[in-house]
């Protein structure tokens, strides 16, 4: 073959000695050999007589990363393929040898080569397939949070291209597939560690999923379900306010439900859409905790738990929201506010035993006390009595009843209404024969009579 330099299958020739030399493990022979044909090729193509056919310098360069990577350091690989490619892309043949590192395991030999790419070839076309490439192999190394720095590195890259520079779509796109799936690892990662080192990874991952969506990916099912579990994370990570806008952001993936070409996330997942109003109101009780409700935060859990309501008005926790919002505005002593609801609750004819609605019950008659309503008092008391109670219960709301109609009475007599304030005073020691207030009240009538 050596004797015959213009042959037109000289290179060929070349090419199968230098496998002949790799096949006898002499892998230095093959590498030299492989040098030659590429070499033949670079001279060839500069006079201008390269033929298709026999134009073997990409499968030479190829074979040579696989030669390459018994013999080579890792450390001289990138400026080793760049010298011998000259005006051809050096980045996929050293990718090839990433291959073969990693079918061999040899990780740290992957993060050299990859990282040289980085330094030296910062403008490969490909250059936001390596930062994929150094992700998943940091993952593999179990360097997690390298991983997660080299995602938002990847980011901060695609974020420094101009929007119509070629390869931006692309770039976004790359950070939006990769922080998603490195997301989801490290969140079922989470699940069996438990440290709070994992889930802040994980939730670097999904923010980034998230933030990079564009105005149509956002109305989707994949991300409302990403965004659910980025607010789970935050629960879990005891940053309670944030994980209530998150999780009342999850609708947000619905758009113009009902129409055309819409997205409506009830009906695609109702479970999810449910459960994340669920968790946006249950996130704004543990941020309050026990400090008292402002009016922001007020509104703000009204406006939640009607989401919640709307979509699940017989739901499992749509008592729970009904009392707790009448319950903030009790303790803001915002009556007026939450009195109808508490009323509602309390006297409606559904679980009349629930511990939620006995609280409703005396939550309103104490209402009706403080504003001195004895006449609805007593009758909402009755109400209650007319439904058959337990005894203790039965007891106390006679008892109710019986202290408001007296109290009832005394008003009338105090605005100068003598004769209906005693036929009255008659009526109540009639029906409460025996009692304390009973004899009072004979006693009160006979001395309206004695005026």
């Amino acid at each position: 073959i050596r004797e015959y330099p213009e042959s037109r299958v000289y290179p060929y020739g070349i090419y199968k000695a230098a496998w002949c030399k790799y096949n006898m493990q002499d892998e230095n022979g093959g590498i030299a050999l492989l040098e030659q044909v590429i070499a033949y090729g670079h001279e060839k193509a500069a006079a201008g007589q390269v033929s298709v056919k026999l134009d073997l310098r990409k499968e030479a360069l190829g074979d040579l990363a696989l030669f390459y990577s018994d013999e080579r350091k890792a450390e001289d690989a990138v400026t080793y393929f760049t010298t011998q490619a000259r005006d051809l892309d050096a980045v996929p043949v050293i990718l090839r040898l990433v291959e073969i590192y990693k079918r061999h395991a040899k990780y740290n030999e992957v993060d050299i080569v990859l990282r040289g790419i980085l330094a030296k070839l910062p403008d490969s076309t490909q250059i936001a397939l390596v930062h994929e490439e150094l992700i998943w192999n940091a993952d593999r190394l179990k360097r997690r949070d390298i991983a997660v720095k080299q995602l938002e590195t990847l980011n901060q890259m695609c974020d420094g291209m101009a929007e119509k520079q070629p390869g931006h779509a692309e770039c976004d796109a790359k950070v939006i597939e990769v922080s998603k799936k490195l997301g989801a690892k490290l969140h079922a990662l989470w699940k069996k560690d438990r440290t709070a080192e994992t889930a802040d990874l994980a939730l670097r991952s999904y923010q980034l999923h998230l933030e990079n969506q564009t105005e149509a990916g956002k109305q989707s099912h994949e991300v409302a379900q990403v965004r659910y579990a980025f607010a789970d994370l935050l629960f879990a990570r005891n940053r309670f306010r944030e994980a209530s806008t998150e999780y009342a952001n999850v609708e947000l993936a619905s758009k113009d439900a009902g129409k055309k070409g819409g997205f409506d996330l009830m009906q695609t997942d109702p479970k999810l859409s449910v459960d994340a109003s669920y968790g946006a109101v249950v996130s704004l009780e543990r941020a309050v905790g026990d400090a008292k409700w402002s009016d922001d935060d007020e509104n703000q859990f009204e406006k939640l738990a009607s989401a919640y309501l709307k979509k699940a008005p017989n739901g499992p926790y749509a008592l729970d929201l009904r009392f707790k919002k009448a319950f903030i505005a009790y303790e803001k002593e915002k009556y007026d506010k939450a009195a109808p609801d508490l009323k509602l609750i309390g006297w409606s004819k559904d679980n009349t035993t629930h511990p939620k609605v006995l609280k409703a019950q005396d939550l309103y008659l104490d209402i009706l006390n403080i504003k001195k309503d004895y006449k609805t008092l007593k009758e909402a008391a009755q109400a209650l009595l007319s439904r058959g109670l337990e005894k203790g219960r039965e007891d106390q709301m006679a008892k109710i009843r019986r202290e408001a109609w007296f109290a009832e009475v005394g008003e009338v007599e105090s605005k100068g209404q003598h004769q209906q304030a005693v036929s009255m005073y008659r009526a109540f020691a009639v029906e409460n024969k025996g009692s304390e207030l009973g004899a009072r009240a004979w006693w009160n009538a006979s001395q309206i009579l004695f005026k």
